[in-house]
């Protein structure tokens, strides 16, 4: 069995498949917010923390909504 190195984080899909995407890495400068995404979920694809993700954004509370862009 050959086992891949490529980092990759599994997402849901509509359908509830499990899906691999690439991670991007953290130099990447924001993140589209798509449905089903979380501050847990994209603080763990960016390898940053909830926290430091609520800061840069000046995010008051842990809601977040369909289309917000946010600094990563």
């Amino acid at each position: 069995i050959k086992k891949s190195t490529a980092n990759t984080a599994n997402t849901a899909n509509a359908n509830n498949q499990v899906q691999n995407k690439p991670v991007t890495p953290s130099n990447k400068q924001s993140h589209k917010v798509v449905s089903g995404d979380s501050l847990w979920a994209i603080s763990e694809r960016y390898g940053v923390s909830i926290q430091q993700l609520k800061t840069t954004n000046n995010l008051k509370s842990d809601i977040i909504y369909v289309g917000q862009t946010l600094k990563v």
